[in-house]
């Protein structure tokens, strides 16, 4: 049970951390995206992307996206400053995911299944090996028999000869 919850806790750390840098990231991106726009405390910038678009709009209505991203950029004197810091807050976030990621330890590979008493285990055989086995243990495979059939005549041998040992 506590590994169960260390390893609940590690992923959503993980999580977490990866959520929190997203967030940081776009709102950074949010903050900057006007004043790369060309909105700026000063007006709309001269050859920018806003100069652009209030060229293709003409009269700027009050309250319009336009008007209200100018007004942003007008006011928001410290926003590209934040949104920069913002930003880079979000890609640490991120380039500590990849490190996390980078630096655990691989899961571990599967195991073979365990071998029965008395042989080797016959799903690893050959038929032709299977049907041997069978007939030393002193079974009599039959004509015929699927592969299925073979491996349980063969379980069926090995416990039989083992108890009896034992």
């Amino acid at each position: 049970a506590a590994q169960l919850a260390a390893k609940a806790r590690e992923r959503w750390s993980g999580k977490a951390v990866g959520t929190l840098s997203a967030g940081a990231g776009l709102g950074g991106a949010a903050l900057v995206a006007p004043a790369v726009a060309g909105f700026t405390a000063e007006g709309v910038a001269a050859g920018s992307v806003a100069a652009a678009w209030q060229a293709s709009i003409g009269n700027v209505a009050a309250g319009s996206t336009f008007a209200s991203l100018q007004s942003f950029g007008a006011t928001a004197v410290m926003a590209p400053a934040a949104g920069a810091g913002l930003m880079v807050t979000g890609l640490l976030g991120v380039g500590y995911l990849g490190w996390r990621h980078y630096n655990e330890t691989p899961p571990a590979l599967p195991t073979a299944p365990p071998v029965p008493p008395g042989g080797q285990d016959p799903v690893f055989l050959s038929e032709a090996a299977l049907r041997n086995a069978i007939v030393e243990l002193g079974g009599r495979p039959e004509d015929g028999m699927e592969r299925e059939a073979l491996v349980a005549l063969y379980r069926a041998l090995v416990a039989e000869r083992d108890a009896g040992v034992a």
